[in-house]
C-alpha cells in the first residue's frame, strides 16, 4: 500500500554564469568555469559578498553545474587540458557554506581575497534530513536542463522544482499584499477559485521573478514588459520561493481544521500527477495520485486519533476506504466524516 515518485530533483546547466541557490542557505552562486561569485539574498537587495578565483589552464570541456535537491548541494564538474575537475558546494553551519574538492587538475589553485566571504565559509557541512519533504510529480520526465526548461516554460516541469526548493530555503518572510504585484495576481486567482487562470498567472510570475536555475529576483532583468512589479521590493527575493511554494500547494491540497480538501483547484492542464508526504497540520500525512483530472488513490498516515472530513472533487460521489490492503473495506460518501486512529494507514480508492 504505497504511492511512489521515481523522479530525481537534479536540475543542471552547461551555461557559464548560471545562477543556483544553495539549499538551506540564503546564498546564490553565479558559477563560471574559473570564477564563482557569491551573493546573499537575505535582504531586500542582492548583496555580493565576494568571489572565488579558480586558477587552472582552460578551457573546461563539458562544463556542468548541477543543483542536487535530493541531497541539498551544488555539484560542478568538467575536464581541463591538465585533468578532471569536480567539486561540491554544501550548506554549512548557521547559514554558511562549505567547499569540497573531489578531483582537481594538476595546476589547480582556489583563491579568495574577500574577508566577508571567508567569514561565510564553514569548516564542515551541516547534517540535513530530507525524508519529510513534500514531493510533487506532474508526469514529465524530460531532462532537467534549465536552458530547455526555461525555453519551454511548461509549468508541469517548473512546479515540482519550485515546490521542492521552496521547502529548502532558510527564509520565510511574508510578502506585502497591499499593492498590486505578479505574486498577488497568483493569490487572487486562487481566492477566486479560477484554476485555469492561475496557471497563466504563475507562468508570468516565474518568467519575471526567476533566473534560469530558479534563483529568485525582485526585478525583471530580462525587461520582458510586465506591467506589474514581481513583489513589493521591501521583501527578500527568497520569499518568492517559500511563499510561492505555499500558493502552489493550494492547487492540490487545503486544510481548514479537520476539513481536508483534495485537489480543490486542480487546473485542467495538470491531467495526471502524484503529490506525496503532504503535511496535514499534526493530523497526519497523505499521498495523492490522480489521472484524467480525477483522484485515483490516496493514502493517509494518521498521526493523531481524530474525526476528519475528506472533501474530494465535486464529480466524486463515493469511494472505498480500508486500513489493510487485502480487506474489502467499506464504501463512504464524499464529504463523510471519518474516524482515524493514530498510527494507522488508510487507503482511499475506487472513486466514483
Amino acid at each position: 500500500m504505497q504511492i511512489k515518485i521515481a523522479d530525481r530533483f537534479k536540475p543542471f546547466s552547461h551555461t557559464p554564469g548560471v545562477n543556483f541557490l544553495l539549499p538551506h542557505s540564503s546564498f546564490n552562486f553565479k558559477i563560471f568555469p574559473c570564477k564563482i561569485i557569491v551573493e546573499d539574498l537575505s535582504g531586500n537587495e542582492k548583496k555580493e559578498i565576494g568571489s572565488i578565483e579558480l586558477h587552472f589552464e582552460g578551457p573546461l570541456k563539458d562544463f556542468t553545474v548541477q543543483q542536487d535537491l535530493d541531497k541539498g548541494l551544488i555539484k560542478i564538474w568538467g575536464r581541463s587540458p591538465k585533468g578532471f575537475l569536480r567539486y561540491c558546494i554544501l550548506p554549512g553551519q548557521e547559514n554558511s557554506f562549505f567547499f569540497e574538492f573531489e578531483k582537481a587538475p594538476e595546476d589547480f589553485i582556489p583563491k579568495t581575497k574577500s574577508e566577508s566571504l571567508k567569514k561565510s565559509l564553514s569548516k564542515r557541512p551541516s547534517q540535513l534530513n530530507f525524508k519529510q519533504l513534500e514531493t510533487l510529480s506532474l508526469g514529465i520526465n524530460k531532462s532537467q536542463d534549465w536552458n530547455a526548461i526555461h525555453r519551454r516554460n511548461d509549468i508541469r516541469e517548473i512546479f515540482p522544482i519550485w515546490l521542492r526548493l521552496g521547502q529548502l530555503v532558510s527564509h520565510s518572510q511574508e510578502i506585502d499584499l497591499d499593492q498590486p504585484s505578479l505574486f498577488k495576481s497568483c493569490l487572487d486567482t486562487l481566492d477566486r477559485k479560477d484554476r485555469n487562470d492561475a496557471l497563466a498567472a504563475f507562468k508570468k510570475l516565474y518568467l519575471a521573478g526567476f533566473y534560469e536555475g530558479m534563483t529568485p529576483r525582485l526585478a525583471d532583468d530580462d525587461f520582458q514588459g510586465f506591467s506589474l512589479p514581481i513583489i513589493v521590493e521591501k521583501s527578500s527575493p527568497l520569499a518568492l520561493l517559500y511563499q510561492g511554494y505555499k500558493l502552489i500547494r493550494k492547487l492540490f491540497f487545503e486544510q481548514k481544521g479537520n476539513h481536508i480538501s483534495i485537489l480543490p483547484l486542480l487546473p485542467s492542464d495538470l491531467v495526471s500527477g502524484r503529490f506525496l508526504n503532504i503535511y496535514c497540520e499534526e493530523k497526519g500525512r497523505c499521498d495523492i495520485e490522480w489521472s484524467k483530472k480525477q483522484v485515483r488513490r490516496m493514502i493517509f498516515h494518521a498521526e493523531e486519533t481524530a474525526e476528519l472530513k475528506f472533501i474530494f472533487q465535486k464529480d466524486i460521489k463515493q469511494f472505498r476506504l480500508r486500513s489493510e490492503e487485502k480487506d474489502k473495506g467499506k464504501i463512504c460518501a464524499n464529504n463523510a466524516t471519518i474516524s482515524v486512529t493514530k498510527g494507522v494507514k488508510y487507503l482511499f480508492d475506487q472513486f466514483k
